[in-house]
């Protein structure tokens, strides 16, 4: 699809095939890509950041929020060159000296333009998802922010964070991090620094650590949609795409499944329970609509009738008045048969 001018053709159509685009200014070999939903942006080896596509909530960083279809430069990031750009709910880069950059609109508010967040640690690598964000530090440290509605930045509640904070992870070495709508995944070892372990957050049931497979290209598609405020350890079923299931403690398996289910029991109960006083919030919000719809509906019956009332006396003026005249143009007839 091109109707937001996110392919950066000049125009807002689909092209079927790969086409070569060109940029503004023109643009050095590219040394990364990223796409949001309606928009997209290039990386030249120079550290240059290009933008085309939608721009309603200022995701382009261009300092407005019109949209454009052709790649064209952030003015704003030419004195700090970039190395990884991500883009998903707002958009996320780094530079080559570490300097973590947003812009967009998020938890955090709207940015028109690239604002480099006040952070001491040097970032790596960065994921933007559809509703939070994580980064990677120089030191293997995660750093998460934006919506926590689902538990998604795995800080153990469901309170949203305006700022990256610090995430504590039994394990080291982090070296991948990604995210999907509403979930984070990070690849690293575990603290025997001997197997390699994912973990996720989200709505995932809380499991122990345990070695996992290879097979990189399953994590993160298919996850069952269990609660879980933390971040969890993940095995990756090495069958096909989907089958992703979390890791049961091998020395007391029956007590690990009473958690996973009791987890599952408590979100429904949570999540009934939120479900219940939204319909009654809704229920007691059309009560008051009724209410103030019949109040609205006898003040105009009432204005109805005072003017129905002021309509009979208006009336009723007009035939005195036509009377009055009347009774005049007879006095003026007999003054005049007088004066002759």
């Amino acid at each position: 699809m091109g109707d937001s001018g996110q392919l950066g053709t000049g125009k807002r159509e689909a092209e079927l095939i790969p086409k070569r685009v060109q940029t503004k200014p023109q643009l050095e070999p590219a040394i990364a890509v990223a796409c949001g939903s309606t928009w997209s942006f290039v990386v030249s080896v120079n550290g240059l950041v290009f933008g085309t596509g939608a721009n309603s909530m200022g995701q382009l960083g261009l300092g407005h929020r019109r949209s454009v279809m052709e790649f064209t430069v952030l003015e704003s990031l030419r004195e700090s060159p970039v190395k990884k750009v991500s883009a998903g709910c707002h958009t996320a880069a780094i530079s080559t000296k570490g300097e973590l950059f947003f812009w967009g609109a998020g938890v955090f508010g709207e940015l028109l333009s690239p604002q480099r967040v006040d952070l001491k640690s040097e970032m790596k690598d960065v994921a933007v998802g559809g509703t939070l964000g994580v980064a990677l530090d120089s030191e293997g440290k995660l750093w998460a922010w934006g919506a926590n509605t689902s538990g998604e930045l795995g800080t153990g509640d469901y309170d949203s964070r305006t700022h990256p904070q610090l995430l504590k992870l039994h394990t080291k070495g982090i070296t991948f991090v990604a995210c999907g709508k509403s979930f984070a995944i990070v690849l690293g070892k575990s603290s025997d620094a001997i197997d390699r372990a994912e973990y996720c957050t989200g709505q995932f049931p809380l499991a122990e650590k345990s070695a996992v497979s290879e097979e990189l290209s399953e994590i993160g598609l298919g996850l069952p949609s269990w609660r879980n405020d933390s971040l969890i350890n993940v095995n990756a079923c090495p069958k096909g795409l989907g089958e992703v299931s979390c890791s049961i403690s091998q020395r007391d398996p029956n007590q690990n499944l009473v958690t996973v289910l009791s987890r599952q029991r408590d979100y429904l109960e949570d999540s009934l329970k939120r479900e219940l006083k939204e319909k009654n919030s809704l229920v007691l919000s059309n009560i008051s609509l009724k209410e103030q719809l019949a109040s609205t509906k006898e003040e105009i019956n009432k204005k109805t009738e005072e003017v129905c009332e002021l309509k009979k006396s208006m009336k009723q003026c007009n035939q005195k008045l036509e009377e009055a005249n009347s009774r005049i143009s007879e006095l003026k007839e007999s003054s005049e048969i007088l004066n002759r």
